[in-house]
């Protein structure tokens, strides 16, 4: 759902663009940011690519990052990677 509005507005339109996330979504919007940036899109030969990533009281996972709760609630991340 995030992708498909993203293939429209960097994909099509070839725009730069910030992702702005907020709270849990942090977490999904670095996971889905994944494909969409620069990197990953001049190696492709696209134009258009997230720009930056601007995270307001949410978290930024590495790249490959599986996140869940703990038994008594609290957050636990398990990480090996880089940023995406």
């Amino acid at each position: 759902m995030i992708t498909s509005r993203w293939e429209d507005v960097i994909g099509e339109q070839g725009r730069d663009v910030v992702l702005v996330v907020h709270s849990y979504g942090g977490i999904s919007g670095s996971a889905a940011a994944g494909p969409f940036v620069r990197s990953v899109r001049e190696k492709q030969g696209n134009d258009g690519s997230v720009v930056a990533i601007l995270s307001m009281t949410s978290l930024a996972i590495p790249k490959d990052t599986f996140y869940a709760a703990g038994d008594q609630g609290e957050a636990c991340v398990v990480c090996d990677g880089e940023f995406a």
